[in-house]
């Protein structure tokens, strides 16, 4: 994982999450995980979100974690993946905290590993799928914000 990188996710946590105006779910943990935590790759540094958010039995599931009135962010856990799907009118942007497997855009796939960041346009057919027995945990930026519904269209 590179600093830039991890850098700019916690930013991005601390940024958008302390925006004047911004929403958050109430299980929020108050403090995001230390920058130097995760480039040592220390799970103890999601600990909070995952406690708040846990993934429990399910297969995936996203949680909104702030947003403002251009972008929202979310907390991405999937253990099976999530199968194919597109968003019509929202630029997805991934940046994978811990956990390996494969994504998939349009028809191109590319590794998952801590670090690996995928810009999704509006339209384009993608996936994610968990390596077997790792449980992928990434945050999700949307533009413009997924806050009140999904916009989610399965794939054929």
């Amino acid at each position: 994982m590179t600093d830039r990188a991890v850098s700019t996710a916690v930013l991005a946590l601390v940024v958008l999450g302390a925006c004047k105006g911004a929403q958050r779910t109430p299980a929020h943990p108050s403090k995001p995980p230390r920058v130097d935590a995760l480039q040592m790759g220390d799970a103890n540094a999601l600990k909070p979100y995952l406690e708040a958010y846990p993934l429990g039995m399910l297969g995936s599931r996203i949680d909104l974690l702030a947003s403002t009135t251009e972008r929202s962010m979310h907390l991405v856990q999937t253990r099976r993946g999530t199968g194919r799907f597109r968003r019509p009118t929202r630029t997805e942007t991934l940046y994978v905290l811990t956990g390996t497997g494969i994504c998939e855009v349009g028809d191109k796939s590319y590794p998952v590993a801590p670090g690996a960041t995928f810009k999704i346009a509006p339209g384009v057919v993608h996936s994610m799928t968990a390596t077997d027995g790792a449980v992928v945990v990434a945050v999700a930026y949307f533009e413009p914000p997924l806050v009140d519904a999904d916009d989610r269209v399965d794939a054929q």
